[in-house]
């Protein structure tokens, strides 16, 4: 005998009655309309997660800030020396305070970097130099004359925090050269380069 609960066709299995088939139905039926809902809402919830991901990460990106690097950086070459010059960005001529321009030296072809370190940081992050002040050149001393060395400087700023990348150059100190003039070749010449030493005017050897 077919019999109908909620709008389903019941067919008596064989050992069991009718009333044991209608609550089947009956359990079934409820669970599977409840399951419904949750399939639905599995779409709005992934949207939901992707919209609170945008929202942590924008403010991340929105500190991102960039400080300019110095420009027209050169080392002019002295005895065992070298002479490093630069062009402050404008930020830095305007707030010296709020920047730091560490710079950082070592022979070329090398790895180890020859400035002073400050305490409990390596010699990589460069000597910090003007306490504070506008400095647009540094002096690097105790070279060796005929190396090349590489010299990097780049700035900090204190608030909001930010680093500019390296900026760097290379020079090679070297003995500056005197040129001699020639000594005299003759009694005459010996003469008259005397005579102008002692009076300053120009004497013209004797015959």
């Amino acid at each position: 005998m077919i019999q109908r609960a909620n709008g389903h066709e019941v067919r008596p299995a064989r050992g069991r009655g009718a009333q044991a088939d209608l609550l089947d139905i009956g359990r079934r039926t409820p669970h599977a309309w409840r399951s419904r809902p949750r399939l639905f809402l599995l779409p709005a919830l992934a949207l939901l997660l992707g919209a609170l991901s945008l929202f942590h990460a924008a403010p991340a990106e929105a500190q991102v800030q960039t400080v300019n690097p110095p420009t027209n950086l050169a080392a002019a070459p002295g005895d065992g020396k070298l002479t490093v010059t630069w062009t402050n960005p404008a930020a830095v001529t305007a707030a010296p305070s709020n920047y730091q321009p560490p710079i950082r030296w070592r022979a070329q072809n090398t790895s180890d970097w020859l400035n002073p370190a400050a305490t409990g940081n390596p010699a990589s992050n460069g000597l910090s130099i003007g306490g504070g002040s506008l400095v647009s050149s540094y002096e690097i001393t105790s070279l060796t004359n005929g190396r090349a060395y590489e010299v990097e400087i780049r700035y900090v700023r204190l608030n909001p925090v930010a680093i500019s990348r390296w900026a760097s150059t290379t020079g090679r100190p070297y003995v500056p050269t005197v040129t001699l003039s020639a000594a005299p070749t003759t009694v005459a010449e010996a003469r008259a380069s005397a005579a102008r030493s002692s009076s300053g005017r120009p004497a013209w050897p004797r015959k």
